[in-house]
């Protein structure tokens, strides 16, 4: 009996030390003075705050050594820089484990163990409070500091698929530590706001953003629309966001705008000479570093420039350079919507009454709602991969999945809020009649082949999945209602918007006439559906080859007699 007493004794919680030895372990947090009397101390059974204080210490250091192990797997590294990199992960596992502890003390009701004394007597309150706030910050910003470690990796060159999901891998664990000190008061709101305005200036959250779209290509700068309403929306960084300044939040804003941008030029082979005017003007003009607010004149001159720009394109896309042109267009829509929400403040009346009487001002309207219909179709497509997808798959078909599984995890908004046009407060003579018979007809015609093109594949995984469950394949699809409500409520996003794209480019036709056709407007969203057809055969592809897999597991014995039940994927996706 006394060894069976002997052999529990490590997992009691003691009064002192409020944690088991394991606990302690995976803290890092040895507590030899306080153990060396432990068999005088009386047990004590800690609050239910406190122990989810130390439960989540556990897991986050058990996330860094896990990571930490990856990333050296991944990447080799020579002496100076490993040595770097220990240093590195070693202040963020020391800096975790020091706040949650002294949480667990507040929570105890006793002093922080770490607080200075001076000759055998704690420190007076104000200077120790000082102490605190300084010793806290440098902590937060170790932690933050874990995103040091990749930037040897250069953003512009294509990395591995495994690099990218340790990079995404290691960006998150940084942002739920983050969200759980702050649920759990480990870091007080004063002191996060104060590091994530003052000390960070937006750091932290940028290089989250940055890290959540690794690959760059046309679907990912149109799905992540809005970073700030992406943020504001995301399950993960919500909370954390509320505590941004509005100065913090254009200096994030205009960061990951940046970076876009200088990764877009990496990605053209011959950028346009025009377009590289833009950025540099733009990061000159709207640079929240800038000792000083732009000049009226300045800033009128600029904006002018980029809305004589965009207006002028009148070539249809082509598909040698499609991809490239997109991009572009999103991003001179975003140096747009940037300007206008930040610095419009400064711009005078002459200028906007000077573009309103202008057919610039239809031009760039139209442009406004081609890009939030591309963007919102796109949108779409995010979500009928979603819609579908089953949440568990066999271990041998698990590496099928990854993809899928990486691709649900983007920071990306509901497409609920979106306010697409910055210039449409302007805009006062809007007619929502201007619609006749033909053109009613073709939102119509558009509606119809966006549900035909959604509708048929979706019916397909339906059946296939309901034949799967039925035979115990896979035993908990992700089929319910609040996934097909979203996929429905999608779709009628981008009927609505495709409404709104279609008034303005009535407009624009009827006030500049036939002499200057909008064959550039007509054709923009025509690849945005295109494209989603494509997905579309795609995922259907793909979420066959996953669940066929399974399923030859589970009946590799009659693999051959199964293969007639996927016959609903034979099915063609109508043409328009």
């Amino acid at each position: 009996m006394a060894e069976a007493k002997k052999r529990t004794r490590s997992s009691e919680i003691l009064l002192e030390d409020g944690s088991s030895s394991s606990s302690r372990e995976e803290s890092g947090h040895a507590m030899e003075d306080l153990m060396a009397n432990r068999n005088q101390k009386p047990k004590l059974t800690i609050s239910e705050a406190e122990k989810l204080v130390w439960e989540s210490s556990t897991k986050h250091s058990k996330a860094i050594r896990d990571w930490k192990n990856q990333f050296l797997q991944l990447q080799r590294l020579d002496n100076r820089q490993q040595a770097s990199f220990d240093q590195r992960m070693k202040d963020a596992s020391q800096s975790l484990g020091a706040l949650f502890q002294q949480r667990a003390y507040e929570l105890r009701g006793h002093h922080d163990p770490f607080q200075l004394k001076k000759n055998g007597e704690l420190l007076p309150t104000d200077l120790s409070r000082i102490i605190d706030k300084t010793r806290e910050e440098d902590c937060l910003r170790s932690i933050a500091d874990i995103s040091k470690t990749w930037e040897n990796y250069n953003p512009d060159s294509r990395i591995s698929d495994e690099a990218t999901r340790m990079i995404k891998r290691g960006s998150d664990l940084i942002i739920d530590c983050f969200v759980d000190m702050k649920k759990l008061g480990v870091i007080t709101k004063e002191r996060l706001s104060h590091f994530l305005n003052i000390n960070d200036r937006g750091e932290l959250i940028s290089t989250y953003v940055a890290s959540s779209y690794p690959a760059f290509s046309t679907e990912t700068v149109y799905l992540n629309f809005n970073t700030r309403l992406s943020l504001q929306e995301s399950l993960s960084t919500k909370t954390l966001v509320d505590s941004l300044e509005e100065s913090t939040w254009e200096r994030v804003e205009f960061t990951c705008l940046k970076n876009l941008i200088t990764r877009f030029l990496s990605f053209v082979d011959v950028p346009e000479l025009k377009f590289v005017t833009i950025k540099e003007w733009f990061l000159k003009v709207a640079s929240p570093d800038n000792n000083r607010k732009p000049h009226a004149t300045e800033l009128e001159a600029f904006l002018k420039f980029l809305i004589v720009h965009i207006s002028s394109h009148s070539e249809p896309i082509r598909m040698r350079n499609k991809t490239s042109k997109l991009i572009e267009f999103k991003l001179l829509y975003d140096m747009l919507n940037f300007t206008m929400r930040y610095h419009s403040s400064l711009i005078s009346t002459e200028f906007w009454r000077g573009i309103k009487s202008s057919i610039l001002f239809r031009r760039i309207r139209t442009f406004e709602e081609t890009v939030g219909l591309v963007s919102s179709v796109v949108y779409s497509t995010n979500v009928l991969r979603e819609a579908p997808r089953p949440t568990t798959f066999p271990e041998a078909a698990s590496h099928l999945s990854t993809d899928l599984l990486d691709e649900s995890n983007q920071l990306v908004d509901s497409n609920e809020n979106r306010q697409i046009s910055s210039f449409a407060k302007l805009d006062t003579n809007v007619d929502q009649n201007i619609l006749d018979k033909e053109s009613l007809r073709a939102v119509r015609c558009y509606a119809n082949i966006l549900d035909a093109a959604i509708q048929s594949p979706v019916v397909n995984l339906l059946e296939l999945s309901d034949f799967l469950t039925h035979e115990k394949v896979i035993s908990n699809p992700l089929i319910n209602r609040s996934n097909h409500d979203l996929l429905k409520n999608a779709i009628e996003k981008s009927k609505d918007q495709y409404t709104q794209y279609y008034i303005q480019l009535q407009i624009l036709q009827k006030a500049q006439g036939s002499t200057d056709p909008c064959v550039f407007f007509e054709t923009f969203p025509r690849w945005a559906f295109w494209s989603f057809r494509d997905h579309v055969r795609e995922e259907r592809t793909r979420i066959e080859k996953i669940l066929a897999q399974a399923h030859s597991i589970y009946y590799p014995q009659i693999r051959g007699a199964r293969r007639s039940q996927y016959r609903p994927w034979s099915r063609r996706i109508p043409r328009s």
